[in-house]
């Protein structure tokens, strides 16, 4: 009669067991599916800022990735966030809402980097940062499908950039939100589109 008690336990135990093991496996294999998932991200962002191919060289600075911590409104109301990016990159400038001739040159490039990416245009968008609430005043013609930023002042621009006054540089931020690059200005055109080309080239993960 023990015996049969003991065997009886033992039965209902591996019962017991059974569906708990199997919800276990399948975290497990949900857990393998996500990191296999992420690896090409993490893999590629890792391989493009930590180990540059032998003798690639680029135009513009490359900065110590951090996400862009500004804390500013869209010109449709929304906060400039993470979903802002959406997995795309931004070419950005920084000048006041009265758009003087370095300002317009400045929307004018962005425009031209942009249509020059061809069919893989769509992978990068354009942003005008402001130090003011007011709306910004510009030709139609460089502004088309640029989004606005209204930042809260100028001092709080220049953390965000490191200190460094933001008006006298085209910034580059990464389909991850990561301040990334710095061109000076005027910057050389040619070496400039360079730059983004190759960015575009091996860093697969930005949307189309």
């Amino acid at each position: 009669m023990k015996q049969a008690n003991e065997s009886a336990s033992s039965g209902t135990q591996g019962k017991t067991a059974g569906p708990n093991a199997g919800v276990s496996r399948g975290r497990k294999q949900m857990l393998l599916i996500m990191l296999v998932c992420a690896a090409p991200l993490v893999l590629g962002t890792i391989a493009f800022y930590l180990m540059p191919p032998a003798g690639r060289t680029n135009y513009g600075h490359l900065l110590t990735p951090a996400p862009f911590a500004l804390q500013a409104r869209m010109d449709d109301g929304s906060a400039l966030n993470a979903a802002t990016y959406d997995r795309r990159w931004w070419l950005v400038s920084v000048d006041e809402t009265t758009c003087e001739d370095d300002c317009r040159a400045k929307l004018l490039l962005m425009r031209q980097m942009k249509l020059a990416q061809g069919a893989k245009q769509s992978r990068i968008e354009r942003l005008w940062i402001v130090s003011s609430a007011s709306a910004p005043s510009a030709p139609e013609g460089v502004t088309v499908g640029v989004r606005v930023a209204h930042a809260a002042s100028a001092a709080q621009l220049r953390e965000a950039f490191g200190g460094e006054d933001p008006t006298r540089h085209l910034y580059l931020i990464d389909p991850l939100g990561n301040l990334m690059m710095s061109f000076p200005w005027p910057p050389e055109e040619k070496r400039m589109l360079r730059d983004i080309e190759k960015l575009l080239r091996i860093n697969t993960w930005s949307k189309e």
